[in-house]
């Protein structure tokens, strides 16, 4: 992820949607400010997408970018079908699910039954 420090415990990192801070934000004297002020009024500052928050929060907006660019999963899904990579992908509209298809231990999911 581009320039989030993410625990890897809570956030993937390997996968192929990008986190990342933006650019604007990262050393913005204003909401450095912000952020100071409410530090010192008890809210907690970090990572709002982990699981360690209880309470009042703040922290930076993140968004999902790699490369500079918006990681969208029906991007990734059209470029790798284009590329031949997505093994046999089908795309089915309107259907219900009846289950996740797992792999890997169940660390992965590799399709979706669908109801009749």
């Amino acid at each position: 992820s581009e320039g989030l420090e993410a625990d890897p415990r809570q956030r993937g990192t390997e996968g192929v949607t990008g986190i990342s801070l933006a650019k604007a934000f990262r050393t913005d004297p204003i909401t450095d400010g912000l952020l100071d002020a409410m530090k010192e009024d008890g809210f907690q500052l970090g990572d709002y997408n982990d699981l360690s928050h209880s309470g009042s929060w703040a922290g930076r907006m993140q968004y999902s970018i790699r490369g500079g660019e918006r990681s969208s999963p029906d991007a990734i899904l059209r470029k790798r079908m284009s590329e031949d990579r997505a093994g046999g992908l089908t795309f089915a509209t309107g259907g219900h699910a009846a289950a996740v298809l797992l792999a890997d231990g169940g660390r992965r999911a590799k399709g979706v039954q669908l109801l009749d």
